[in-house]
């Protein structure tokens, strides 16, 4: 079979539990169409910073939906990892007490070795 895993459920539950942070604040906001003049920003220069921002705005908004998403797929990674891994544990556990326990019993001394043999 090959390779060996040793996976964590707990830490794999415990970080899908985080949940994903809520996006909203200044982030929602549109980038300004007109430049704060009263705050000694020459008119000539407003447009390169206009576009400036709308495009740092929108790059931060599309960085930020990806990261969201991406948690959002990774967490439930996580949980069906922890799944799988609990129900090859339980498989596993199973086929092993079969082995353990033949049917029928075990004597508590092996005939060949009583007084007398068999």
């Amino acid at each position: 079979m090959g390779g060996h895993i040793n996976g964590e459920t707990t830490a794999m539950e415990n970080f899908a539990q985080l949940g994903i942070p809520e996006l909203g604040g200044d982030l929602t906001r549109a980038a300004p169409e007109a430049c704060p003049s009263p705050y000694g920003v020459s008119m000539e220069k407003c447009p390169p910073l206009i576009a400036a921002d709308k495009m740092s705005t929108e790059r931060l908004q599309r960085f930020l939906t990806h990261m969201t998403q991406g948690l959002t797929a990774y967490s439930a990674v996580a949980l069906e990892c922890s799944r799988i891994y609990a129900d090859g544990d339980d498989k596993a556990t199973r086929g092993l007490e079969v082995i353990r326990r033949p049917p029928g019993g075990l004597p508590e001394i092996a005939p060949e070795l009583r007084p007398g043999g068999r």
